[in-house]
């Protein structure tokens, strides 16, 4: 049997979205999230409550970390990976 390798490439809402549903759709797929920020997942519609001075601590808005990720869905999240370019049929 053949375990599908699945990178995703951006964090925050999309990706940990989609990287959420895929291990639903497939408990053995090897998925890795990379992210460019410092985050994977962070409460983007809670912005204007913090600027607003509602939400004191930036902190309340992040949601998930790279272990959290792990421990829940069993994906590999790396944060401050920058993707440059993709080569698909090398697979790299």
């Amino acid at each position: 049997m053949n375990t599908k390798k699945i990178v995703i490439v951006g964090g925050v809402a999309g990706g940990a979205t989609a990287a959420g549903r895929l291990r639903r759709l497939d408990e053995n797929a090897e998925i890795t999230l990379l992210e460019a920020s410092g985050h994977i997942s962070f409460a983007n519609c809670g912005l204007p409550y913090h600027i607003g001075g509602d939400i004191q601590e930036r902190e309340k808005l992040l949601l998930r970390t790279p272990e959290d990720f792990w421990k829940r869905y069993r994906v590999r999240a790396e944060v401050n990976a920058v993707v440059e370019e993709v080569d698909s049929k090398q697979k790299k």
